[in-house]
């Protein structure tokens, strides 16, 4: 029976791994902050009334300690620091992380420059959602949410296209004149797959510098280039 290979992990400086605890990682770490900054900025500017002084104050005050926590984190992760126990916040999946982090310190690789790159991907955006829940006024808050309404607007023309062309695949398949016609469907299945590479490469999870003009440059390069990937 075969061995499986290694877990991909940062040990090597050239791997996108690697690149991802140097630069990816702080960057979304930056962002969060920055997020978090803005909304307790924009709760100092509106506050007006004494009646609702002490709620602001609270969660400003909970916005304070997650910018704190963030800061630490982005320090830690720095100098190669050890991961640390996701706090139980009630929500899924606690004990498994937790679990999962006692075997890779006793292995050795409980490192943010050692643990295996998807574990301590994921492992990231659970510590961030266990900042939140755990305080009273943030737990709705999405730190992420700006960014994406951005680049979802910036990519209004594109979506508004795609449904149409759904609209038009669905009302084709109801009448059946696809079935009629084997060589259009086979170039929509194409289009359709295109769209499905396109939607990987432009993970903003992925390209944290780039800006919304920049994404949809990225996404028509790349949608060209995978062409030679579809059998």
């Amino acid at each position: 029976m075969a061995t499986l290979p290694p877990p991909y992990d940062p040990t090597v400086k050239t791997s996108f791994s690697y690149t991802t605890v140097v630069k990816r990682w702080p960057v979304i770490i930056t962002n969060l902050i920055d997020c978090v900054y803005k909304a307790n900025h924009e709760l100092t500017v509106t506050s007006t009334t004494s009646a609702t002084d002490d709620l602001v104050k609270k969660k400003i005050e909970e916005g304070k300690a997650i910018i704190e926590k963030a800061s630490k984190l982005k320090y830690e992760m720095a100098r190669d620091k050890a991961l640390t126990p996701i706090p139980d916040d009630g929500g899924p999946h606690v004990e498994l992380y937790n679990t999962e982090l006692e075997k890779l310190s006793a292995n050795g690789k409980g490192t943010w420059f050692t643990a295996p790159w998807l574990y301590a991907e994921c492992y990231l955006y659970r510590l961030f959602r266990t900042w939140f829940s755990l305080t009273e006024h943030w737990t709705q808050f999405d730190p992420f949410f700006t960014l994406k309404e951005d680049t979802f607007k910036g990519s209004g023309a594109a979506v508004y296209q795609l449904a149409l062309t759904m609209t038009e695949i669905d009302s084709e398949a109801e009448k059946g004149s696809l079935d009629k016609d084997l060589a259009r469907l086979e170039v929509l299945f194409d289009e359709m797959i295109q769209m499905c590479f396109w939607g990987n490469a432009t993970d903003l999870s992925l390209l944290t510098t780039l800006s919304t003009e920049k994404l949809q440059t990225v996404g028509k390069e790349a949608q060209a280039a995978s062409r030679k990937f579809i059998l």
